[in-house]
């Protein structure tokens, strides 16, 4: 009788694990749900996405395994990506579930990590349903383990990976990830920044060549692991190359600029997903208010939307939405509806939209459009060499690579996210190779792009200014005439032709620039639309505007309340009252910068000048972080050699913005404090700059990048023309 009752019990509770080989589906997967109960363990560390793991979408992708009866379990292993929490449910029909297990996160390695746990009582059921939130919503699951008898030994070995070294707990490319690559980005600056202030001791000294060779190969060590740096050592997003993101606002805004004007982005796509059956949205931003407001409002009313389209641009807008929609996750795909829109100025709108407009969307189209971004970084850094040559190029390189602010997260792996960046430097390339109206030309182009570049001119506006107050004369020097001409000529090509091929509406189309329309049926043109996000404070806004903006009390730590249908409506306005209250000192501020600036230009070549109003884009503008990558024109300066100081505060500047964010946890915290460092050093630079004695010399006179030899200037060319002349006439005297 008890031997009867002891096999039924073994029957029951069998030993070993229950789910292996047994059938697994879900929904919200991509690869094959067997793999959770193969029986295979990946090595700890190993890659999330990898053939090993499945992928999980956010808020609805779950894995439901079923055991083929039900079992009291005991014991439960779980691996799955590291720095996320797994749920583990239990249920003996399948319609009713209880949570049996939370599997908590592992921060101690990137990838694929093992949890496992011995319940208190045993948990009675036919199938397991595992899914996962918090963490970065990227989730995977290796493999569902569940045991009825505790198997010998427990916990179970865990499958380390061969070589593990103290340096290199897995492989180290599957080692670095965001938090490490940060910390890379700021040795490799502090490295640079070692470097140049050795030359600097050594010139100082008297001995500016001592340990030159060692010095150059250091260096363009440097530049070239900073130039890997920016893409994050290959690792790009660390999952994948392609901001979808990205690509989802400006293909769409600049493919569909006519009809969605600055505003309709948002309404028009929860229009076209009800349409397509898809995803209803639960909120999406207002773009003419900012404000977050409920999707029915949208949809109550369509027209609103449709009336701007045909019959086919509506069609094919649905199809573009149909494409970008799969490549997000649904909670994903909400959020995006709740970001600030499309923000382009109708000159990028006319170049986005005429690519965007040769094709419909689709993972070639996204892929090819991705592509265009390092080509032309490539073509930017060719010419820095060509212009200014090696070393200060390597420089310029370590900014652009290390620094926190403007990394490959934020828009990397876009679509033409660079362009005005390149167009802006390659501007500063042509007036140091004396090139100033096809300088001027480009640096107006890039300023159309995206408005803010227009501050680099300013450098060398105040020059000319200083020049004509000096010579009390209002007139301009030959080569200053030249960058005007060619500033003006790209106003007056450009600005007409991106407002009659971009808006396309009245008034020769400069409704795109400044609007149409009024009540009901006013248009917001690309200056209104500034203005509102002017007065929206963003987290990773950056700049003076943001230094003075922030107080202890109202940071949003402090402010953000989830109750509110923007969490940070509270804290954005307190931000914008306590930059009122200081409104005054930031405009003294700006004077006393430009007043520095002045000073600085009026004793330095024209390309040091442009290079030095860099500095007034903090002091002046609000930005998102991703736009300092500018700064790396300031790491130019090298190339002079008043300028050595100058460049190695920027890198010891890129070092502290990898720091600062490890101190400051949130984002309004550690950019304010960003933005200081900043600020202080623009204008220690230009103070710098202002107090050394050097005397500016004309664009022919300026010295050649490395290895090329100097031009003879008109003088001394006319000098070798007439010498056989001149000896010819002594012979003949003789």
């Amino acid at each position: 009788m008890h031997g009867a009752l002891f096999l039924l019990l073994l029957q029951a509770c069998p030993p070993g694990n229950l789910a292996q080989g047994k059938p697994a589906d879900g929904t919200g997967l991509r690869g094959s749900p067997a793999v959770v109960t193969d029986g295979y363990l990946a090595p700890e560390g190993s890659f999330w996405e990898g053939p090993a793991s499945i992928i999980m979408a956010a808020n609805y992708g779950q894995v439901t395994i079923d055991l083929g009866a039900v079992y009291p379990i005991r014991a439960l292993l779980l691996q799955a990506d590291n720095n996320d929490v797994y749920h583990v449910e239990g249920s003996a029909d399948a319609f009713t579930w209880r949570e049996i297990w939370v599997a908590p996160p592992r921060m101690d390695m990137q990838g694929l990590r093992t949890r496992f746990v011995q319940l208190r009582r045993p948990a009675e059921a036919r199938y397991l349903r595992v899914f996962g939130s918090d963490g970065d919503l990227n989730f995977s699951l290796s493999e569902v383990r569940a045991y009825c008898q505790l198997p010998t030994p427990w916990p179970p070995a865990i499958v380390m990976p061969p070589g593990l070294r103290w340096w290199h707990p897995y492989d180290w490319w599957r080692w670095v990830d965001n938090p490490r690559m940060v910390g890379i980005k700021g040795g490799i600056a502090v490295l640079g920044g070692m470097l140049l202030v050795w030359g600097i001791i050594l010139r100082i000294r008297g001995r500016p060549d001592a340990h030159q060779k060692l010095r150059d190969r250091a260096l363009a060590v440097l530049g070239g692991l900073a130039f890997l740096c920016f893409w994050n050592l290959g690792h790009f997003h660390f999952n994948n190359y392609i901001h979808i993101w990205e690509h989802y606002h400006h293909y769409m805004g600049a493919k569909y600029f006519r009809e969605l004007g600055y505003s309709r982005l948002y309404q028009c796509t929860a229009i076209a997903d009800a349409e397509l059956g898809g995803f209803m949205h639960k909120k999406l931003r207002n773009l003419v208010s900012n404000h977050l407001e409920s999707a029915e409002l949208t949809l109550a009313d369509p027209n609103v939307c449709k009336s701007h389209f045909s019959v086919a641009r509506w069609e094919a807008y649905k199809h573009d939405i149909a494409y970008f929609r799969t490549q997000f996750s649904r909670d994903r795909w909400e959020e995006a509806q709740r970001d600030h829109g499309y923000n382009h100025t109708p000159m990028w709108s006319l170049t986005g939209g005429v690519l965007a407009n040769l094709r419909p969307a689709s993972q070639s189209t996204v892929y090819l459009f991705a592509i265009f971004d390092p080509l032309t970084l490539c073509l930017m850094w060719a010419l820095v060499w060509w212009a200014f040559g090696w070393r200060a190029m390597c420089v310029a390189l370590l900014w652009w690579g290390t620094n926190y602010p403007a990394r490959f997260w934020w828009n990397g792996g876009g679509f033409l996210r660079m362009d005005w960046l390149v167009i802006s430097m390659i501007g500063i390339c042509l007036v140091k190779r004396g090139r100033m109206a096809g300088g001027g030309f480009l640096l107006t182009f890039g300023a159309l792009l995206r408005i803010f570049p227009g501050f680099i001119v300013v450098g060398l506006m105040l020059k000319a200014l200083m020049r004509i107050i000096r010579a009390r004369k209002w007139v301009l020097a030959p080569e200053h005439k030249k960058f005007a001409l060619g500033c003006i000529t790209g106003m007056a090509l450009l600005v007409p032709l991106s407002a009659a091929l971009a808006g396309g509406g009245h008034r020769l189309g400069l409704d795109a620039w400044i609007g149409s329309g009024s009540g009901e049926e006013h248009e917001q043109g690309f200056i209104e639309n500034s203005a509102k996000h002017l007065k929206t404070a963003l987290t990773n806004n950056m700049g003076l505007h943001t230094v003075l903006s922030w107080e202890e009390k109202t940071r949003a730590i402090h402010t953000r309340n989830y109750s509110l249908e923007d969490p940070f409506d509270t804290w954005k306005a307190a931000r914008r009252q306590v930059f009122e209250d200081r409104k005054l000192l930031f405009f003294a501020l700006v004077v006393g910068f430009l007043v520095l600036l002045a000073r600085a230009v009026e004793k330095h070549e024209d390309w040091v000048a442009l290079s030095l109003g860099i500095g007034l884009i903090p002091v002046a503008a609000e930005l998102t972080c991703y736009y300092y990558s500018v700064m790396l024109g300031l790491g130019f300066l090298y190339a002079k050699r008043e300028g050595e100081g100058v460049a190695a505060g920027l890198l010891w500047v890129s070092a502290l913005t990898c720091l600062l964010p490890g101190i400051f946890w949130w984002d309004d915290d550690a950019f304010t404090w960003i933005s200081l460092v900043i600020v202080l050093y623009v204008a220690a630079a230009a103070a710098y700059m202002g107090a050394v004695q050097t005397a500016p010399q004309p664009a022919a006179a300026e010295a050649p990048p490395e290895g090329e030899k100097p031009a003879a200037t008109a003088p001394a060319r006319a000098t070798r023309a007439t010498a056989p002349a001149r000896r010819s006439q002594a012979r003949r005297s003789r």
